[in-house]
């Protein structure tokens, strides 16, 4: 699928002649109903809803997945400072 991405990483268009974005991940169900609100944005390699804004600042919280993800950072940091660099042995 390939897409069209305004300034902000934004979706404004799905396979049109001018789509550049080449994705290959899941797609909401919905996507093609939000190409022209600019609704889903692609961050890291991921169609999500765009953040909402309000005073400058965003109001979301991150989704499931992103939780996840940090959990597992913060584990493996957690054990890299058990291990060490492995030159104390």
């Amino acid at each position: 699928m390939k897409l069209t991405l305004n300034e902000n990483n934004h979706i404004v268009g799905v396979d049109q002649d001018d789509s550049a974005y080449d994705y290959t991940g899941y797609v909401p169900d919905d996507l093609m109903g939000h190409t022209k609100d600019g609704f889903y944005m692609v961050m890291y390699n991921t169609i999500m809803p765009t953040p909402a804004i309000s005073d400058g600042t965003t109001t979301t919280t991150p989704s499931p997945i992103m939780q996840a993800v940090n959990m597992l950072g913060l584990k493996i940091a957690e054990l890299d400072k058990k291990i060490g660099d492995g030159k104390n042995v």
